[in-house]
């Protein structure tokens, strides 16, 4: 999606993990909060992969679901390092 440009240099990046209807209605039993927490470290890898700024390749702002359930929120923070490096 970074590649296919951004209006005023900026890019969000929304990676909630709702399922879709489907395995929502064959899984009764599931919540989100338990569909979605086991897939944080991939997440997480991705969240500090990212290059933070106004360039091509990077990111702006990242929200996500269950962002409180662990480091998602100093990850996404300490991207701020790569700025201050530059």
């Amino acid at each position: 999606m970074k590649r296919c440009g951004r209006p005023g240099g900026l890019f969000v990046a929304g990676i909630n993990l709702t399922e879709n209807l489907m395995y929502i209605l064959a899984h009764p039993s599931e919540s989100l909060e338990k569909m979605t927490l086991p897939n944080l470290p991939y997440l997480r890898a991705w969240v500090r992969e990212q290059c933070p700024g106004p360039g091509v390749q990077c990111t702006n702002i990242i929200a996500g679901d269950f962002i409180g359930a662990d480091t998602f929120v100093s990850d996404v923070i300490r991207l701020n390092d790569k700025l201050l490096r530059r």
